[in-house]
């Protein structure tokens, strides 16, 4: 999923868990940082179906410019 929503060139990591790490070169600006965050939790928080159940998940997110 998180490939869906970053670009070429951009990393992700998994650091343990369900604990990511994404280096997104360019992005120089808390503004855009939060635009991305919210692209990504957008994603994140689509309900899916699992065995006849509306599933719901969120995250928290970090970050550092």
């Amino acid at each position: 999923m998180l490939g869906a929503v970053t670009r070429e060139g951009d990393q992700i990591a998994r650091a343990g868990g369900d604990e990511f790490v994404l280096l997104l070169p360019g992005i120089a600006t808390e503004a855009r940082l939060q635009s991305v965050a919210r692209r990504i939790l957008r994603g994140i928080e689509r309900p899916i179906r699992y065995e006849g159940t509306v599933c719901r998940i969120s995250a928290s997110l970090g970050a550092v410019i």
